[in-house]
């Protein structure tokens, strides 16, 4: 591995300099748990790198006008066990328990995960059906980008290279918002073969609102399916409707073989998903109505 020089700013203003200071050859780290293996496999050289570990900022969940905010150093295990996450966004909050193994999640953080713009981690998914955006702060200013729109490609976001992702944004849920995040691996700490991330309302009548869908491991980067998205509003659920969402996200799929798993079998494991997120929200609704 080589050298690098190291440093571990206190504040955000600090850190932002330091990236104006050194552009390209200057790598954010967070929990290093994704780039520290791709500088030991020499696939990137940093001549710089910036820890933003002690900035507190980055590390704080709060409520601030109607959604929540993330500090983009806050860990998948503090995700996954706070109670403003696990009351709010049961998808995300499934979806941080799932990253790796518990030492992955200790240690890995939510603004590195997205940032990695890796097509099979489990964070993206999850916020992309929740209507998450991210804000990309330079020693210019801010601007906020929608999830949706921050992946470019496998490994590559939106970020320029003086940029870093400091916040992560989400909607508060409309009452009755339901979500759920499933993801398909061959072990337990096995990055996503296939997950997706499911938001949507379930009215007194049956019928779908509001449905959004997010996707990772099906394509190039993490995506969100509109098409099937549409046909959803307003439905009721039926084998019929099931079949058509299917066969909509198994078309917007453009998946690559690997170790994971063959493009083709990539395609279909989305449609299997949805079906079953649809009926767990249906059933989920129903019984809450009940109680």
């Amino acid at each position: 591995m080589g050298k690098f020089a190291y440093f571990e700013p206190e504040d955000l203003s600090q850190a932002l300099d330091l990236l104006q200071q050194h552009g390209d050859e200057a790598r954010v780290i967070a929990g290093g748990q994704s780039l520290l293996i791709l500088i030991r496999q020499g696939f990137v050289r940093p001549a710089v790198l910036i820890s933003p570990h002690r900035i507190r900022a980055l590390r704080e969940i709060k409520i601030a006008g109607g959604e929540v905010v993330l500090g983009a150093m806050v860990t998948q295990r503090e995700i996954s066990s706070d109670s403003i996450i696990s009351e709010n966004f049961a998808a995300l909050a499934q979806a941080a328990s799932k990253v790796g193994s518990l030492h992955v999640q200790n240690l890995g953080t939510v603004g590195g995960n997205l940032s990695h713009a890796e097509p099979n981690g489990d964070s993206a998914p999850a916020l992309i059906s929740l209507g998450a955006s991210v804000t990309a702060a330079s020693a210019r200013g801010q601007r906020r980008v929608s999830l949706e729109n921050f992946f470019r490609g496998p490994f590559e976001n939106a970020l320029e290279p003086s940029e870093m992702l400091t916040h992560i944004h989400v909607p508060l849920p409309a009452a009755g918002a339901w979500s759920v995040y499933l993801k398909h691996v061959m072990r337990a700490v096995d990055r996503a073969t296939v997950g997706i991330g499911v938001q949507l309302q379930v009215s007194s009548a049956g019928l779908f609102s509001n449905p959004r869908i997010g996707i990772c491991g099906a394509g190039p980067q993490p995506f969100r399916a509109v098409e099937a998205e549409a046909l959803l509003q307003g439905q009721r659920i039926s084998e019929t409707l099931l079949a058509a969402v299917g066969s909509a996200i198994a078309a917007a799929c453009d998946p690559f073989s690997d170790s994971h798993g063959p493009a083709d079998y990539k395609r279909k494991m989305p449609a299997v998903f949805i079906k079953r997120a649809l009926r767990q929200a249906v059933s989920a609704t129903r019984q809450e109505r009940q109680d």
